[in-house]
């Protein structure tokens, strides 16, 4: 190695793992996980995977994990994967890495999925369909756990 060159460790597949047997994501991770050296200022597959393997453990996180996920893997999404007017392949790659259809999201997860579509220039009906489905079950246990505490003071 010389002077001043920089290796790419690829760490976040260990950082992620070993997060996910401690069983939360804190404010101290996320931090580590911003600042994992790269040759370039983008995740790399194995990143990718790594963070999405962690957000389909649906963990107790810290605020900030939501924002870092969504921001990150949508910046990697729509600038090195689908570009901005995915096909339907690459808006299926993106519904199963959030778990598939029927998926539960998680916060990190829907928010990942709103940041996508927000800067989508054309959406798939498929990817358009599976957020429509999300929203639906999401808005249904939200439903559902308010009907459990009426008239429980």
């Amino acid at each position: 190695m010389t002077s001043g060159t920089l290796i790419a460790l690829d760490l976040a597949p260990q950082i992620c793992a070993a997060i996910t047997r401690r069983g939360q994501i804190l404010p101290d991770d996320v931090g580590i996980l911003s600042y994992l050296p790269k040759s370039d200022s983008r995740l790399s597959e194995s990143e990718v995977d790594a963070l999405g393997a962690l957000a389909r453990a649906r963990l107790p996180a810290c605020p900030d994990w939501g924002r870092f996920f969504a921001e990150n893997v949508g910046a990697w999404y729509l600038d090195a994967f689908a570009s901005r007017a995915p096909d339907r392949a690459q808006a299926q790659w993106l519904i199963d890495y959030l778990g598939g259809e029927g998926a539960e999201l998680t916060t990190a997860q829907f928010r990942l999925l709103m940041q996508v579509m927000e800067n989508l220039e054309s959406c798939p009906d498929e990817l358009l369909s599976f957020a429509r489905a999300c929203l639906v079950r999401a808005m249904g246990a939200e439903i559902e756990s308010r009907r459990g505490q009426v008239g429980k003071a």
